[in-house]
């Protein structure tokens, strides 16, 4: 899990989050789900990444799609939107891996 950490870092540094605000949010509240969430954003990171960089409104509506996937309860979806301090996604629409997908 630490080489996975220190790839996800390498991805997101020069973002509005760091990876270790990203990563007390999902070990501080979610426990159970945790680690498969982080592990479906790092996937997001790689699939996303443009010279290191991810556009924080599409990892923002990513991480809250994927949580409710996962069925999150509405107070997690609320810390983690809270969290991340920007808009979610484009006009209710995020890019993921060159695909236009809608936010629910």
């Amino acid at each position: 899990m630490q080489n996975q950490l220190q790839r996800f870092e390498r991805i997101y540094i020069g973002q509005a989050i760091s990876i270790h605000e990203i990563r007390d949010i999902f070990w501080n509240n979610f426990k159970e789900k945790s680690s498969i969430l982080f592990g479906e954003m790092y996937q997001f990171g790689k699939r996303n990444s443009i010279m290191g960089q991810v556009c924080m409104r599409c990892f923002k509506a990513h991480l809250l799609e994927s949580a409710k996937r996962l069925e999150f309860s509405e107070e997690s979806l609320n810390i983690l939107s809270k969290r991340i301090k920007c808009e979610i996604g484009h006009n209710n629409y995020y890019l993921d891996n060159e695909e236009l997908k809608s936010v629910s």
